[in-house]
């Protein structure tokens, strides 16, 4: 069980060794550490504190800052509402069949960390809300990650 003075020391250095991908990846110091101070507040506030749960709280939030900032294009209205409603139709004949809790839970983590996903939670190929498709058992990634 770690004290209250070893704990605010471990987050201290957990927030010291961190703050440089912060400042890589925002590019701006100031804000990065005002960020960062937050983020850890957020994940202390959520749950006690653990350095492994911790490191993928902080992986993840990175992650989506960095996506955000390389937010890609999504395709054009015709290109969207063509595979709308190919997929619906698809599905449509498929039966409505949908996904196991598992493996709509995989599909859609592999899609969290795919380059193409938007923070929005659209794939920038397809246009396709990737939390709703990866529920419907006969779909699949454009690019044939799942």
């Amino acid at each position: 069980m770690l004290t209250t003075k070893s704990r605010h020391q471990l987050i201290y250095e957990t927030m010291t060794n961190d703050i440089a991908d912060v400042v890589v990846i925002t590019g701006l110091y100031d804000e990065a550490v005002i960020y960062r101070r937050n983020m850890v507040l957020q994940f202390l506030s959520e749950s006690p504190w653990d350095e492994q749960e911790y490191s993928k709280y902080y992986l993840k939030k990175m992650d989506a800052i960095h996506r955000a900032q390389q937010n890609p294009a999504l395709p054009g209205v015709f290109g969207m509402t063509k595979n709308l409603i190919g997929s619906v139709a698809q599905h449509l004949r498929a039966g409505w069949v949908k996904c196991d809790a598992e493996q709509s839970a995989a599909r859609y983590e592999v899609c969290q960390l795919c380059e193409k996903m938007r923070d929005d939670g659209r794939c920038s190929l397809c246009g396709c809300f990737m939390e709703l498709k990866s529920t419907w058992k006969e779909q699949k990634c454009p690019i044939g990650k799942w």
